[in-house]
């Protein structure tokens, strides 16, 4: 399709840049109209034919995601470039899973622009039906869904572009070379085995679960299927001790005294309880013999006696007043039955265990009730729990004391760091923290303290090394910028005007790249996971920076050794990683750059390897801190400021893996360098 046959329609709510595009567009050959935004553009899609559309994400009305969604399900497949000034890797994902062709990050270069533009057009466009079926096996294409049966499958972007290539063609074979250059848009040799190995993590997702093959291989080819607080803490934290003490030592006091108690009551008891059974058993006999006295003597250990024949007291104590029976219940048996009972008709009238059980004698039914006072019980009690009440405030009191000034004692060394710390300032991280030197956990706070200190003096000095190296950076270009204005406007006539201005893009493009780096760095140096861990395609990275380095034409890229690999991170950053690396193979390489990746052991490796002048081994850990440069005056010519390595070092570490320079491959010939990659394998 020719520039000049080709309608352009830009959604873009800023209408000094839509204008622009216009302009610059139709300057190319198109035909374009504006809509500012989203619901006026998704009139126009619906109303005319266009060949490409070029869309906004932050649109009023209509946003760009909502905008390319509602196409697709109308079934306008028109190709869509997003244009935007998001750039994070979810906004990118989501544009392109809800049915954008391509996406450009603001600012960009108009002539990349056209690029772009122009390769879209050469796209077929396809008259495609939004959903694709195999038999039980569905693909939405409009909104990126897989189901099997009532099963939702997640894929991912290439695994779905895959799918769909072998379902549009259902019950036909087709070759290897097919979908490597329609899935993958690449011109790869037929010996990798990126074919096979996504042909794999499709059947482990649509068939395997399943128990039925929707994908079959026959001979190679795929077969499609149907922090002035300081000192308050401290004495909040002493008084908080104490209390603890106070209150776990005197509720084991308390516990424990209530407990003795108990025990001495239930067991002086039982002693009197064991009287008032051997009395009565006694003077059963006594009844049963018929040989009762007139009066039952008292005994040495304060019991009483007492006998009631037909409803008579025949005989009793004499501490027992009055003639009635000295309790009103009767065992209904013959058992010993045992009861306290207070104020009964003896002596002072104090408590007493009375035991009864009823007894056959020569003159009729008889009752013998023996009583054992509780006296000797209550007073014992009195007298402990008095000692008690003594003993557990003094205890306390004591315990107190001693947690007090237990607790001064070991938080005079907190304090003493507290005051060494507070004296500490950004210019000051020299100073250290005192150490008592008794080995224990304050000790090992004291030097875990002054280790912090350490990390966080030489972190600032590395701070100030940083801030001057950026600082020089980035006066540079604008100095280069500066000067040759100057030149042009004192000698205006004889400026060569298009070149100051080539100059001062170039530049400006210098700055850019300079500041996208320090900001990543940045970024990095913050302590924080890798954002969103996903799984990510890293051969799809490598495949896509390498097009982009062929593209440019500086030297020959060879992809053969690239095979399959899945890590677990953020794509945004793992891209960043395979562009710096290919980027700067590129730069130094004379005519070739290699690239292999391979898994294995559940480690994924990438190497790229190049034939440029090589790196001294003395310099292969030197080359990866930031703003090194080997070549000075190489780098800064190419626009290099040395942070390229540095960064691919971050970004790899965070990712739980390392980044080495090694010896070339002994089959590579010249000199050349060579960067391996090692990362955690995705697994299944």
């Amino acid at each position: 399709m020719n520039a000049g046959s080709a309608r352009l329609l830009v959604v873009e709510d800023e209408e000094a840049l839509a204008t622009a595009l216009a302009e610059g567009l139709s300057a190319e050959g198109f035909t374009v109209e504006i809509a500012l935004d989203g619901a006026s553009g998704l009139a126009l899609a619906r109303e005319r034919e266009f060949d490409l559309i070029l869309l906004d994400l932050l649109l009023p009305r209509v946003n760009g995601f909502k905008f390319c969604a509602l196409l697709r399900r109308a079934g306008n497949w028109t190709p869509v470039l997003v244009l935007t000034a998001k750039q994070g890797e979810l906004d990118e994902a989501e544009a392109l899973d809800t049915g954008a062709d391509d996406f450009l990050s603001k600012p960009f270069s108009f002539i990349v622009l056209v690029a772009r533009v122009r390769s879209l057009l050469r796209r077929r466009r396809l008259e495609r039906p939004p959903t694709l079926v195999a038999g039980d096996l569905v693909l939405d294409t409009a909104e990126h869904r897989c189901r099997r049966g009532a099963t939702e499958i997640e894929l991912t972007r290439r695994e779905f572009a895959l799918l769909e290539f072998l379902m549009r063609r259902a019950g036909t074979v087709v070759r290897k070379r097919e979908i490597l250059d329609e899935v993958w848009d690449w011109a790869f040799d037929d010996e990798s085995n990126i074919v096979e190995v996504y042909v794999g993590y499709l059947r482990r997702k649509v068939d395997l679960p399943f128990g039925r093959a929707a994908i079959r291989t026959v001979r190679g080819s795929a077969t499609g299927s149907s922090s002035p607080v300081a000192e308050v803490g401290r004495a909040t934290v002493r008084v908080r001790i104490t209390a603890t003490a106070l209150g776990v030592v005197g509720t084991g006091l308390v516990a424990a005294a209530v407990l003795v108690l108990v025990l001495l009551q239930v067991s002086m008891r039982d002693n009197v309880d064991a009287q008032a059974r051997l009395r009565l058993v006694e003077i059963a006999d006594l009844v049963r013999s018929d040989r009762l006295p007139a009066t039952l003597a008292g005994e040495d250990d304060g019991t009483v006696a007492q006998v009631v024949i037909n409803d008579v007291v025949v005989t009793q104590s004499p501490t027992i007043r009055g003639d009635r029976p000295i309790v009103a219940f009767i065992p209904a048996g013959t058992e010993m039955t045992i009861r306290t009972v207070r104020n009964p008709p003896i002596g002072d009238g104090e408590t007493h265990r009375v035991a009864v059980q009823r007894v056959d004698s020569p003159r009729g039914p008889a009752v013998v009730y023996t009583a054992a006072t509780l006296e000797p019980v209550q007073d014992s009690t009195t007298t402990l729990a008095l000692l008690m009440a003594g003993f557990v405030p003094v205890t306390m009191l004591l315990v107190g004391i001693t947690a007090w000034r237990l607790v001064g004692r070991t938080l005079g060394p907190v304090e003493a760091i507290r005051a060494q710390v507070a004296e500490i300032s950004a210019s000051a991280l020299d100073h250290r923290v005192p150490v008592p030197g008794t080995g224990d956990e304050i000790d090992r706070l004291a030097r875990t303290m002054n280790e912090m200190l350490d990390r966080l003096e030489a972190s600032a000095r590395r701070q100030r090394t940083f801030v001057a190296d950026a600082s020089h950076e980035l006066r540079s270009p604008m100095a280069v910028i500066r000067t040759r204005l100057e030149v042009g406007l004192a000698r205006p006539d004889a400026a060569d005007w298009p070149a100051l201005a080539h100059g001062w893009l170039t530049e400006q493009g210098r700055l850019e790249r300079l500041v996208d780096d320090l900001l990543l760095l940045a970024r990095l140096d913050e302590t924080v996971p890798v954002p969103a861990p996903s799984i990510v395609d890293l051969d799809e990275l490598v495949l896509r920076a390498a097009l982009d380095l062929h593209t440019r034409g500086d030297v020959r890229v060879d992809v053969t050794e690239v095979g399959g690999g899945r890590v677990r991170g953020d794509a945004g950053q793992l891209r960043r990683v395979v562009m710096n690396l290919l980027d700067n193979a590129g730069r130094y390489g004379a005519s070739v750059v290699r690239c292999a990746l391979s898994e294995s052991g559940g480690v994924v490796e990438l190497t790229v390897t190049d034939d440029g002048p090589g790196v001294p081994a003395a310099d292969w850990e030197r080359i990866f801190e930031r703003f090194v440069r080997l070549n000075e005056a190489r780098d800064r010519r190419t626009g290099g400021a040395g942070l390229g390595l540095a960064i691919v070092r971050d970004i790899v570490t965070r990712h739980g893996g390392t980044v080495e320079l090694t010896d070339r491959d002994d089959d590579c010939d010249g000199g050349g360098a060579r960067f391996a990659v090692r990362l955690p394998a995705a697994g299944d």
